[in-house]
């Protein structure tokens, strides 16, 4: 955290004279997120605010008082790329994907001889790295059949209304318009897929990286498939800049025991 950030916070709030310093300090300590950056904050609470909408779920009122990189994001063909130094220079980056895949991951980053660990989400709670990647996160959602539901959540939020709204506001994003989104009846699963997703993304703390398989998704689905419409709707939106290319520090191998350690 920077301190002229912090005393330029602390100015703002005090110079009205309404407000009494030891108000501003717990202002500050209680609703500032000292751990990542504002724009892998925005990410994140663009994620909260599709819970907040589709379920009820609060939202969380975090600020953030420094500023980084946009998250970047990655499309690959395969696992294979990420082994290829043209394509993938990542030796302190963790990877961060769904409980499910995590499995297969690590055989094929052993084949591979990549050397990245890779954490379930479940494993990574309560956890923070300084580099980390999520892969495949949205082509998982796509292959649990949530397609339609996360194309209608991402249009969403393009919408200027509150999010309490649910129901169409005549609104038209992509050239569509904004139908129901409330899926606390009709489709449970996304909001543990977007919780998920939201907890994945607030492992960062610096570095953030989305990495998705251009193949992945039902068959059926591939004339739009989901990766490459999340990738598109959050670069519309301001939040991830798309890079062909990752290079982020030199290979320091240290084991998930040394991970928790530092986090």
């Amino acid at each position: 955290m920077r301190a002229a950030t912090v005393n330029d916070v602390f100015y703002s709030l005090v110079k009205d004279g309404k407000h009494k310093v030891k108000d501003v300090l717990q202002y500050i300590d209680l609703q500032t997120n000292h751990r990542t950056h504002a724009q892998n904050l925005a990410i994140g609470q663009a994620v909260r605010s599709i819970l907040a909408r589709s379920f009820g779920i609060p939202m969380t009122r975090e600020l953030a008082l420094i500023d980084g990189e946009l998250p970047k994001t990655m499309m690959i063909k395969k696992i294979r790329d990420l082994a290829d130094a043209s394509t993938f220079q990542g030796g302190n980056i963790v990877f961060v994907a769904p409980d499910e895949k995590v499995h297969e991951l690590r055989l094929q980053f052993q084949a591979l001889e990549i050397h990245n660990d890779v954490f379930g989400v479940r494993e990574a709670k309560g956890l923070e790295f300084d580099a980390c990647a999520l892969l495949g996160f949205f082509g998982h959602f796509d292959e649990l059949g949530s397609n339609d539901e996360w194309q209608n959540v991402l249009r969403w939020l393009s919408s200027s209304s509150n999010t309490t709204k649910t129901s169409s506001t005549g609104e038209k994003v992509d050239g569509l318009m904004l139908t129901d989104c409330d899926y606390r009846l009709s489709a449970p699963n996304v909001s543990d897929e977007a919780m998920m997703l939201y907890t994945a993304l607030t492992r960062a703390r610096n570095h953030l990286y989305l990495i998705e398989l251009e193949s992945a998704g039902k068959g059926k689905q591939q004339s739009n498939p989901l990766p490459q419409f999340a990738f598109r709707r959050l670069k519309d939106l301001g939040l991830v800049k798309p890079v062909s290319f990752i290079k982020e520090g030199h290979v320091e191998e240290i084991t998930p025991a040394q991970h928790k350690a530092r986090g």
